[in-house]
């Protein structure tokens, strides 16, 4: 006899971790290519990142946090690295540098999350589309 939980349960284990394989794989080249390696791939990269993210979980607000938050923390932390390290010259004190490092890490991570949001854009019309839902 066929045990349909026991079956049901093994497939839905196999595709979490095919979903988390692709994803993952899909962050670390998007992560690889950011702007911050002085690369452009991530337009490429953070589109499939944000396609797939949406096609696994159908949540918007999941393509943000995995495109938006890893470059925002980054960001700070280079920056605030490199004032510690002494490689930022003319900052005054640490105040006005923290404000200005958080608004150019907000600007750069906005930038790549855009084509993340444009992946995801492409996720919905496809899943739309083969649903044919007019919703």
């Amino acid at each position: 006899p066929v045990q349909h939980d026991k079956m049901i349960t093994n497939i839905k284990r196999r595709l979490a971790l095919y979903q988390l394989i692709f994803v993952g794989l899909s962050f670390f080249l998007a992560i690889q290519t950011s702007m911050l390696n002085d690369s452009f791939g991530f337009i490429l990269w953070y589109t499939v990142l944000g396609l797939l993210t949406y096609l696994f979980y159908k949540d918007m607000k999941i393509v943000f946090y995995i495109s938006f938050i890893p470059i925002f923390i980054w960001s700070i932390s280079g920056n605030i690295s490199d004032y510690m390290s002494g490689d930022i010259v003319g900052a005054v004190s640490f105040g006005p540098f923290l404000l200005q490092s958080i608004i150019g890490s907000i600007l750069v991570t906005l930038l790549h999350y855009v084509f993340a949001f444009i992946g995801s854009m492409i996720g919905f019309l496809y899943i739309k589309i083969r649903t044919g839902d007019d919703k």
